[in-house]
């Protein structure tokens, strides 16, 4: 049974997603292109993209850069919600 683009709550079906998701708790630093900085969480991470958690998401601009697990990432939002910015790293 096909439930289109959105699953129902609850709903444990197969992954879609071309670039599998690991839930994760790292810390971050993101560094913003004034050069501000700003803590965050990555809640999500994939080889393609992650999820942050962030103080506010309306203060985060197209493009930045931030630094979790050991690295630099490039990233550029794809969208955001209360709190949370979902990015693909360039």
């Amino acid at each position: 049974m096909s439930f289109g683009r959105r699953q129902p709550a609850g709903f444990c079906g197969v992954e879609r997603r071309a670039h599998v998701r690991r839930t994760t708790d790292a810390s971050a630093l993101v560094v913003l292109p004034t050069l501000e900085r700003m803590t965050a969480r990555v809640v999500d991470f994939s080889s393609y993209g992650a999820r942050l958690t962030v103080a506010t998401a309306f203060a985060m601009p197209a493009t930045f850069s931030f630094r979790a697990r050991g690295r630099t990432y490039h990233a550029k939002v794809v969208w955001s919600g209360r709190g949370d910015v979902g990015v693909r790293f360039i």
